[in-house]
């Protein structure tokens, strides 16, 4: 079979104690405006997750905390928890900046996509989208 390329993953460390993980180096990700561009981006939204941040990793409200470690997919879900639980943990500088709540959940779902997330049939990406866009934090862009 071909060997699937890895997409990159940041160094991080596993607290099994707070059921976290915690970032070893700096991530840096883009956000691609919304459909409609009301922000008016010429280019995508830059932000630099420091290191040290702590993350819950994929334990959402879908699932149980069971979800944190995952048997052959829970790395798949490392980028798109990590950007989007900082989203949330910095919603007020990302409103500033024109990121609502559901652009939030919009740029989950499309890491999730990109992860491969549901290829293996284990989780739903559309279910996934509604659950951090429903039981997450809600915010208006400013």
């Amino acid at each position: 079979g071909q060997k699937m390329r890895m997409l990159p993953t940041p160094k991080m460390r596993a607290i099994p104690e707070d059921n976290k993980w915690q970032l070893l180096e700096p991530w840096s990700f883009l956000i691609k405006p919304d459909k409609s561009n009301t922000q008016n981006w010429q280019t995508p939204l830059r932000y630099v997750i420091p290191q040290g941040y702590e993350w819950d990793g994929a334990s959402k409200p879908w699932m149980s905390k069971a979800l944190f470690v995952l048997p052959s997919c829970h790395w798949k879900l490392v980028v798109p928890s990590l950007e989007h639980d900082i989203i949330c943990d910095e919603r007020e500088w990302f409103a500033k900046n024109g990121v609502s709540s559901a652009h939030a959940a919009r740029h989950f779902r499309r890491q999730c996509v990109r992860y491969k997330v549901n290829e293996d049939g284990f989780m739903d990406t559309q279910q996934m989208y509604w659950a951090v866009r429903v039981g997450g934090p809600q915010w208006e862009a400013v």
